[in-house]
Order: C-alpha cells, then sequence, then structure tokens
C-alpha cells in the first residue's frame, strides 16, 4: 500500500499528465505535485468505511504516508518536475525544513504524551 501511494501513484501521474501534452507546462507541473501528495487521513477514513473497509489500516496507511512525505515528496518533485524547470529544488534543504516544522513537533509531542502516562 504505501509503495503504490508514494512511488506508483505520483509516476503514473506523471505519465499521464505528459501524455496528455497540455499545452501549459504549469498545469502539467500541478498535476505531477497533485499526484505526489498523499490523500488526507479524514478523506480516508470515510472513504474507507463508506466501502466497508479495514478502518484501522487505513488509518495506519494515511499516517505513515504523510510522515514519509517529508522525504519523498521534495525527492519525487526533483525527479519528476524540476528537471523540466530552470529553477533549482534543493531536496536535502527542504527535507531538512519540512522535518524542523513538522517531524520534530510530532515527535516531540508524542514523547510528552508517552511521559505523562497519555490522556485519561
Amino acid at each position: 500500500g504505501i509503495l503504490s501511494v508514494m512511488v506508483v501513484t505520483p509516476i503514473l501521474g506523471c505519465v499521464i499528465a505528459n501524455a496528455l501534452s497540455c499545452s501549459l507546462r504549469e498545469l502539467t507541473h500541478g498535476a505531477v505535485l497533485f499526484s505526489c501528495m498523499p490523500a488526507a487521513v479524514s478523506s480516508s477514513a470515510s472513504l474507507t468505511l463508506r466501502v466497508g473497509g479495514n478502518l484501522a489500516l487505513s488509518v495506519l496507511l494515511a499516517v505513515t504516508c504523510h510522515a514519509l512525505s517529508v522525504i519523498t515528496i521534495p525527492v519525487l518533485l526533483n525527479m519528476l518536475v524540476w528537471p523540466d524547470l530552470s529553477a533549482q529544488l534543493n531536496a536535502s534543504s527542504l527535507i531538512a525544513r519540512l522535518s524542523t516544522t513538522t517531524l520534530i513537533p510530532l515527535l516531540a509531542g508524542e514523547a510528552c504524551y508517552t511521559a505523562s502516562g497519555g490522556v485519561r
């Protein structure tokens, strides 16, 4: 599931966007960028419930993909979109900035929750 969300979907999005050969490259790049983003947790959960799927697995997959997206999105954009552009994307710098604004607060909150014994 994670491989499908994080690798297969962006590559298929890139192939489909380029196959449509839109005259506006910005629209093509936007479609590729959109395909690199994982689905929202609420969307995944509600769609899973509608079709009678495994809600716990759906939420786990969505949360894992969101955590990994801090790394995968800059790398995928560097491979799929930026070779086409004159601008340069420093993936390692972007990963570092996303980590400090996303992963560090998440880990700090988890540590505080665990240290306090959880919400009662």
